[in-house]
């Protein structure tokens, strides 16, 4: 059974892929923060959340492939499908409180072929 935040980020995902960003961003504290590691970008704030969300040349569609939680702790995994090629990775990290998302940790990975060397010990 869902979590009520599992349930709170499923549905925030989806009011992205429907494009209504005003209701995904709401989904965010006031002082809400997202992180992103691998470009060393921090945004601050649920109103830049916003502005950026509106501002994205050509939006991702989000396809939840886990979620799990732990108190106030949410991972999701997602294939993130900007519309050129095949969908990549995602794994977001979501700190709740009070049912809406205070910080968020986002890391995506585009697919790769699978090494040969490690052929032996996959199942796929």
């Amino acid at each position: 059974m869902a979590s009520d935040n599992e349930t709170g980020v499923a549905e925030m995902l989806e009011a992205f892929n429907q494009r209504r960003f005003a209701d995904f961003a709401g989904c965010y504290t006031t002082d809400a923060v997202i992180t992103y590691p691998q470009s060393g970008e921090r945004i601050m704030g649920r109103d830049n959340i916003l502005a950026m969300v509106q501002a994205f040349p050509t939006p991702p569609r989000f396809t939840v492939t886990n979620l799990e939680s732990a108190g106030h702790l949410v991972v999701a995994e997602a294939d993130v499908d900007y519309g050129q090629g095949p969908p990549w990775k995602g794994a977001f990290i979501y700190t709740m409180t009070g049912g809406k998302v205070t910080f968020e940790t986002a890391y995506f990975a585009a697919p790769f072929d699978a090494a040969d060397w490690r052929a032996p010990f996959r199942e796929a």
